[in-house]
């Protein structure tokens, strides 16, 4: 019951989203940029899709392979398509990560240490994603005033995430908080915290796991910040490169806020938002409605692997 109430309430805030912003649109405008885009960047953009999950997917053997779980290449891939379909076309229901959980822990026997590493991705990928917009931000010289407005709040988004992090991995932070559930007789959770603290431990240990799967973290990002790029071009905007550096990172973090179904709503006035002083409104919804029908390609085909294993 909390679960359709939820998808419900996520389906009113996706729908307002998008009426409020159609109707200060001109959706035939739209219509006449999206008959208009260029198949050949079309491909280059699947491409770069293909090449993204092959980076997600090593990033995550890395990280299971830190902890003694070994898992062919090959099936992890799969597992990563199949979550795919779950976010794109069951978002309501179950989500991806929770899917690839369910998935290694079955090959691994190790839940415990299986969630922790998805966990660990997903912190790694914040991460990532805080630095390549710190960074952007550092090295642009010709952004919008607007943009500029949001150096404080990346700045802050960057501090913070690495506080975080930091935290997380200190041991004695989880020690501390270990002897408070003790003392407060919460005996369940202050074991399950112990055993994410060794689990984390153990990560922490094998700094060359760690480093690489921070690199592949930033690598994930510029490619999706290319991919976003190339997927612009084949709607001929013309939009600096480096300016994607900036704004891509900031509209997924934005699509992180679970309060529409798969970021519809939220994506269209999130890129009419950030590419306002680049091109029209029209432009910019007809960009993020290319980007969705891609996620929905991806979904589909991880469909397909699903049907595969029935």
């Amino acid at each position: 019951m909390k679960k359709t109430l939820l998808f419900f309430g996520k389906l009113v805030v996706s729908t307002l989203l998008i009426i409020y912003l159609l109707r200060r649109l001109d959706l035939s405008v739209i219509y006449s940029y999206l008959k208009e885009v260029r198949i050949s960047w079309i491909i280059v953009a699947i491409f770069l899709l293909g090449i993204g999950r092959l980076i997600t997917g090593w990033r995550w053997k890395v990280l299971l392979n830190a902890q003694g779980i070994h898992i062919p290449f090959k099936t992890l891939l799969s597992f990563l398509f199949v979550s795919n379909f779950f976010n794109t076309f069951l978002p309501s229901t179950i989500g991806g990560d929770a899917i690839r959980a369910s998935d290694s822990s079955r090959h691994s026997r190790l839940p415990a240490e299986s969630i922790m590493t998805i966990v660990v991705e997903r912190i790694l990928g914040i991460c990532a994603l805080g630095t390549v917009a710190f960074i952007s931000f550092l090295c642009g010289i010709s952004f919008k005033k607007y943009l500029l407005s949001l150096f404080w709040p990346v700045t802050l988004f960057f501090a913070v995430t690495y506080a975080s992090l930091i935290l997380i991995l200190n041991r004695r932070t989880s020690t501390v908080i270990i002897t408070i559930l003790r003392k407060m007789r919460i005996r369940k959770l202050s074991d399950k915290m112990r055993k994410v603290s060794l689990i984390i431990s153990e990560l922490k240990q094998n700094k060359a796991s760690m480093t690489g799967a921070g690199l592949l973290s930033l690598l994930l990002q510029v490619n999706v910040i290319i991919y976003t790029y190339v997927v612009a071009l084949s709607l001929n905007l013309r939009i600096p490169l480096i300016d994607f550096f900036i704004i891509v990172p900031i509209v997924l973090l934005i699509l992180v806020l679970p309060v529409s179904i798969n970021g519809i709503g939220l994506r269209e006035n999130a890129y009419a938002f950030m590419f306002a002083g680049y091109i029209a409104g029209e432009e910019a919804v007809a960009l993020s409605w290319v980007l969705l029908a891609l996620t929905l390609f991806l979904g589909a085909i991880g469909g397909l692997f699903y049907l595969g294993r029935h």
